[in-house]
């Protein structure tokens, strides 16, 4: 399934403890607009498209909040949340970068 479209994450209140000691990095999660989908079943010789729609309302509004500990980690932080459609899973992985390389 290919689903293309547009979504910003801001930062916000920025980080907080928890009780473990673990701090947080927050995420205002704000999208909005159209996207479009597409699904393509593999018929056994080729990819054929099953099912287009286009300009699906975006419509989401709300807050992340990822652990930084789990963040630095080989997986990430994964939080997961629910929308009109389903579910929708985000993933957070820092890594470090060496001096220079960004600008």
């Amino acid at each position: 399934m290919l689903r293309e479209g547009s979504i910003t994450y801001d930062p916000y209140d920025g980080c907080f403890v928890v009780e473990n000691g673990d701090y947080n990095i927050n995420l205002y999660e704000n999208a909005s607009g159209t996207e479009d989908m597409k699904l393509w079943v593999w018929d056994g010789d080729s990819w054929e498209l099953e099912i287009e729609v286009n300009n699906i309302p975006i419509d989401c509004d709300g807050t992340l909040a990822f652990s930084i500990n789990a963040a630095v980690g080989e997986s990430g932080d994964q939080v997961g949340i629910q929308v009109a459609a389903g579910s929708v899973q985000y993933i957070l992985k820092l890594v470090a970068v060496a001096p220079g390389l960004i600008e």
